[in-house]
């Protein structure tokens, strides 16, 4: 997949309005969207989506990212790459991406699936990620039919 600048910093300034100006998402995303009338179905769903999973995992990522809340745009940008990196995005070569730790960022997110507290984010992290077929068999198993004849 490859990074298109527009789609990164529209989702860099949105994610800037979601944590530090603390509005909401939804309504964030759809000012955002909107703001480009040449954006199809696929740039705003990668918008949408980078977006919403950025907030979801903001903990998680802000513990790989050794970044604090206010979050300033360099600090945007390092959570970006966070997510990036773990979805197996490749990093452009660009001014913001500059000396990116690939491999301390995998590293980290290993080390931090060891701690308790964080393990759960990590789990659920990895199990949103692999999406496993076996256990959404599980979870969807029909209920068994009553037998109304019999009564």
């Amino acid at each position: 997949m490859k990074l298109h600048r527009n789609l990164v910093f529209a989702t860099i300034d949105s994610l800037h309005q979601i944590f530090n100006e603390k509005k909401q998402a939804d309504k964030v995303l759809r000012s955002t969207l909107k703001r480009d009338k040449r954006w199809g179905s696929r740039d705003r769903s990668f918008i949408a989506e980078t977006t919403y999973d950025i907030v979801r995992w903001k903990r998680l990522y802000s513990e790989i990212a050794e970044v604090k809340e206010p979050y300033d745009r360099s600090n945007l940008f390092r959570l970006f790459t966070v997510w990036a990196t773990l979805n197996g995005i490749a990093i452009p070569d660009w001014p913001q991406f500059e000396a990116t730790p690939t491999r301390r960022i995998k590293g980290r997110f290993d080390e931090l699936s060891k701690i308790r507290k964080m393990r759960e984010l990590t789990l659920l992290k990895q199990t949103s990620q692999s999406c496993n077929l076996s256990f959404l068999k599980m979870k969807l198993k029909p209920k068994p039919l009553k037998d109304t004849h019999m009564l």
